[in-house]
């Protein structure tokens, strides 16, 4: 099962670094329909983690409302106040 979990900052008078969970449970993957196209297992577990990474880099974008980039930035951690 494919699942994205999304963090917001969320503080409180009792809790100034508060942050709110979203679990995304993504559509699901069937080896069947990808073992069809695959020659091997291996392939056909390669196929599967690929639609997984752009099913979780669509959710990250829905989620954020912005572009996904694998550069790191401080604005990426939740309850992270400067």
């Amino acid at each position: 099962m494919s699942c994205f979990v999304s963090m917001v900052d969320a503080p409180t008078k009792s809790d100034p670094h508060g942050i709110n969970y979203t679990v995304h449970v993504l559509p699901p993957i069937y080896p069947d329909a990808v073992e069809k196209s695959a020659t091997s297992q291996r392939e056909a577990a390669e196929k599967m983690r690929q639609i997984d990474y752009q099913q979780k880099v669509a959710a990250y974008e829905k989620a954020y409302d912005r572009q996904f980039t694998k550069d790191f930035s401080p604005d990426d951690i939740a309850g992270h106040y400067q």
